[in-house]
C-alpha cells in the first residue's frame, strides 16, 4: 500500500481528488468538536464512514471546512457534520493508497514508539589504552606457497 502523508490543509484537495475515482473511507475522531454523527458513535476515535458520488446523496456537500451528508447506518438515515479537522486518514476502496495527515492523528492512537525518536544511548567516557602498556601480538607464521599453482 502507497502511505501518502499530507498537511493539514490539504484534507479537502486530496478528498476530492480520490473521490473522483469512486467511494473513500474517510476515518475521523468524533471526540472532536463539531462532529455530528449518530450518538452511539460519538466518541470513537476511530469511526469509518464512506463517502462517493455514486450513492446520489441529496444534501452531500464538500464544503472549505467540513462535509454534510445524510448517512444510512443500518435502518436508519442520519444527517451528518464531519469537520475536516477530525479527519485524519482518506483511503479509495479501490486503489492502494492512503493518505494520512500525521497532524491530526489522534495522540491517543499513536503507539509510543511513533510519538517521539528513541533517545541516544548515554554517552560515556572511555580511557584510551596507553601505548606502553601495549602488547605485541605475535603475527601468525605464513605459510610457503599458496594452494594455486601455475600451469603451462
Amino acid at each position: 500500500m502507497k502511505l501518502i502523508h499530507a498537511p493539514k490543509e490539504a484534507k479537502k484537495i486530496q478528498f476530492e481528488r480520490l473521490l473522483k475515482s469512486g467511494t473513500v473511507t474517510v476515518m475521523l475522531d468524533s471526540r472532536q468538536g463539531g462532529v455530528q454523527v449518530p450518538s452511539r458513535h460519538m466518541g470513537n476515535p476511530q469511526l469509518a464512514l464512506n463517502f462517493d458520488y455514486m450513492y446520489n446523496i441529496p444534501d452531500f456537500k464538500i464544503l472549505d471546512d467540513r462535509l454534510e451528508a445524510t448517512l444510512e447506518f443500518g435502518p436508519m438515515n442520519f444527517f451528518c457534520v464531519i469537520p475536516f479537522s477530525a479527519v485524519y486518514s482518506l483511503r479509495p476502496l479501490s486503489g492502494d493508497e492512503m493518505v494520512v495527515f500525521p497532524e491530526s492523528v489522534p495522540k491517543d492512537l499513536v503507539p509510543p514508539s511513533a510519538k517521539s525518536p528513541p533517545s541516544p544511548p548515554p554517552l560515556a567516557v572511555v580511557k584510551s589504552p596507553d601505548p606502553a602498556e601495549k602488547k605485541e601480538e605475535p603475527k601468525p607464521e605464513r605459510k610457503k606457497g599458496g594452494h594455486l599453482r601455475l600451469v603451462k
